[in-house]
C-alpha cells in the first residue's frame, strides 16, 4: 500500500529568459506526472542565472538540505518542487518550410550556443537552456484501495 513515490531526478529544458517559470509550466503540463493524482501545481526556485559550472553543481549538492530544508526529500503534498540550478547552453529556434517526403512542412530550425549569442538565426527566438532538480509525488493512485 506504498503510495508515496518521490521522484528526483534531473531535466535539462529550454526556457525564455524574461519568462522562466511560465516555460517550466507549459512544459510540466505535459508531463504525465503532471496529471497523477491531482499533482498539477508547482514551485520553482531560481538558484543561479549564471553558467552552470562542476563546480557550481557540486556545491548545490552540498548546500541544498541548507538551503531549501527537505526539498529533495519530501515533496510537499500534490506539488512539484523544481529549482533551476543553471544554464547550460543556448539555442536559436526558427520556424522554416521545408520539403518532407514531397510535402511542404513546418519544421523547426534550431542551433545550439555554448554562451549567449549577440545574433541568433534571422526571425528566430533565442532560448536559454536550464538545468533543473524536481522532486515530486510520484504515486499510482488506486480509487478501489480506498
Amino acid at each position: 500500500m506504498s503510495h508515496y513515490i518521490i521522484n528526483n531526478h534531473v531535466q535539462t529544458l529550454k526556457f525564455n529568459p524574461q519568462r522562466p517559470s511560465y516555460c517550466f509550466e507549459e512544459w510540466w503540463r505535459t508531463q504525465e506526472a503532471c496529471h497523477r493524482d491531482g499533482c498539477r501545481t508547482f514551485q520553482l526556485r531560481i538558484d543561479s542565472c549564471e553558467n552552470l559550472t562542476p563546480a557550481r553543481e557540486q556545491r548545490f549538492f552540498k548546500t541544498a538540505k541548507k538551503k531549501y530544508g527537505d526539498f529533495l526529500e519530501y515533496p510537499a503534498g500534490y506539488t512539484c518542487n523544481a529549482v533551476m540550478m543553471g544554464i547550460v547552453g543556448w539555442c536559436c529556434e526558427r520556424k522554416v518550410k521545408r520539403i518532407v517526403n514531397h510535402h511542404v512542412k513546418e519544421v523547426i530550425e534550431r542551433k545550439m550556443y555554448k554562451t549567449k549569442p549577440t545574433k541568433g538565426l534571422k526571425g528566430g527566438t533565442i532560448y536559454a537552456i536550464g538545468k533543473y532538480i524536481m522532486s515530486y509525488d510520484a504515486r499510482d493512485y488506486d480509487p478501489m484501495e480506498h
